[in-house]
């Protein structure tokens, strides 16, 4: 009996994160390297954009090697591509959104800058027309940008 209401719970929190029982991430994103990936096909201030992942039960993506780094660019094949990943400048250094350390880092050159002198790009984008590990930029955190959510795969019973 504990198991089937075990089940029955798990089964009940999958749905309502997007799963569905025969799929390994919810409809309309993407596994990779055994992660879920949803990248918008809208714009969205980084906030903004963060709050869409966390009412998906996700979060902006947290980048934690270069075999991630590789895998992510250029995923949906646009080389113009600009997305928000889940890295930004609180109190002067940067974190990511799940309190992880910054080890790997794929910068395009001259970044990050803060914006020079302003001190306003907080927030960090990816861009896929520089090469694969040397497109990240900070940018202002109220820039319109697609974002790329992250979470685990469904739990498959």
């Amino acid at each position: 009996m504990c198991l089937c209401l075990l089940s029955q719970y798990l089964y009940h929190s999958s749905e309502m994160n997007g799963c569905v029982p025969s799929q390994r991430c919810p409809l309309g994103w993407t596994e990779i390297n055994s992660r879920c990936y949803f990248l918008s096909t809208e714009e969205k201030k980084w906030e903004e954009s963060r709050q869409q992942c966390q009412s998906k039960g996700a979060d902006l993506v947290v980048i934690n090697d270069e075999k991630e780094q590789n895998a992510l660019y250029r995923m949906n094949g646009n080389q113009y591509l600009l997305f928000w990943i889940g890295l930004r400048n609180t109190d002067r250094t940067l974190k990511w959104v799940d309190g992880s350390e910054l080890k790997d880092v794929f910068w395009q050159d001259g970044q990050p800058d803060l914006g020079g002198g302003n001190n306003t790009e907080d927030c960090v984008e990816m861009y896929h027309q520089s090469p694969a590990l040397a497109n990240w930029n900070d940018v202002s955190c109220q820039t319109l940008r697609h974002w790329l959510c992250e979470k685990d795969l469904c739990f498959i019973l």
